[in-house]
C-alpha cells in the first residue's frame, strides 16, 4: 500500500535556526574597553566619563541575552579578574575569553563565575590542554586563530595541524563549541562553510554585525562581534 502523500508542512525542509550574534567587550583593570582597528581603548559613558563595565554589561545582555567577555589582564599579564566574571555573569550567558594556558586555570574562570570559557590557541601551553580540559568539562569553546597560513599558537603540534584536522579531534572528544577568528582583515567564509557541518560553528574577528547574513548562508552558529558596532550609550575614548 502506498505511503499517503506529504501535506506541504510535512515537505518543508526545517527553517535553519537564526544565528546567534553574540556583542563582545573587554576588560581591562576593571575598566571597560573595547579593541578598536588593533588597539585597546577604554570605553566613555554619555557625560565623558569611564563607561560601568557593569552597566556595559547590563545593556548587552538585556538587547542580546548573553555577552563575551575579553579580559586582557588575564591574556597579556596572566592575571585574569576572576572576581569580576561573577558578578558580570551573575545568572546571565558569559563567554569568557582570559587566556587559560591549561585546563586548571580553565576551572578556575569556570568557578569564578563563567559560562563558557574560551580556549584560544595562541595562550594554550599545548594541544594536550585541550583533551584534558575536555575530560573536566564540556563547558567550554576553542577559539582556533588562523593566520591564512598556520594556526596561530606557541606550540609546535598546534602550528603544524589544519584547522580542518583540530576541529575534528577536538569535537571527538567532545567539543561543542569552535570559534574561527583569523588575523586577515576578511573572514574566510568557504573554512567556516566547511568547518560548520561537524558542528557549532561561531565567526569571530574579523567578523562585523552587518555579515550576519553571510553566517546563515555559510551554516554559521553564531558570529561574535565588537560591541561598539551596536546602538549603545557608550562612545570609544580617543586616548
Amino acid at each position: 500500500m502506498d505511503a499517503p502523500p506529504l501535506s506541504p508542512s510535512q515537505s518543508r525542509a526545517p527553517t535553519p535556526a537564526a544565528p546567534r550574534l553574540i556583542p563582545a567587550f573587554g576588560l581591562r583593570r576593571g575598566r571597560a574597553v573595547i579593541l578598536h582597528e588593533g588597539k585597546i581603548h577604554p570605553l566613555e559613558d554619555a557625560s565623558g566619563g569611564p563607561a560601568d563595565v557593569f552597566d556595559v554589561a547590563d545593556e548587552l545582555f538585556a538587547q542580546y541575552r548573553r555577552a563575551y567577555l575579553v579580559d586582557f589582564d588575564g591574556i597579556q599579564r596572566g592575571r585574569p579578574q576572576l572576581d569580576f566574571m561573577g558578578e558580570i555573569g551573575r545568572n546571565q550567558e558569559l563567554w569568557v575569553e582570559a587566556g587559560p594556558r591549561t585546563a586548571e586555570e580553565v576551572m578556575d574562570i569556570l568557578v569564578a563565575g563563567a559560562s563558557k570559557a574560551v580556549l584560544a590557541t595562541p595562550q594554550l601551553k599545548g594541544a594536550v590542554e585541550i583533551s584534558r580540559t575536555l575530560k573536566l568539562t564540556t563547558d567550554v569553546a576553542l577559539l582556533v586563530l588562523w593566520d591564512g597560513g598556520a594556526i596561530a599558537s606557541p606550540d609546535p603540534q598546534l602550528r603544524g595541524a589544519t584547522v580542518d584536522d583540530l576541529a575534528r579531534e577536538a569535537r571527538q572528544k567532545g567539543l561543542r563549541d569552535l570559534i574561527l577568528a583569523s588575523t586577515a582583515p576578511r573572514v574566510d567564509w568557504e573554512l567556516v562553510e566547511r568547518l560548520a557541518p561537524g558542528g557549532p560553528t561561531y565567526v569571530g574577528s574579523p567578523f562585523r554585525r552587518a555579515e550576519e547574513g553571510e553566517l546563515l548562508r555559510r551554516g554559521a552558529h553564531g558570529g561574535i562581534f565588537p560591541a561598539e558596532e551596536g546602538e549603545h550609550g557608550w562612545t570609544i575614548s580617543p586616548s
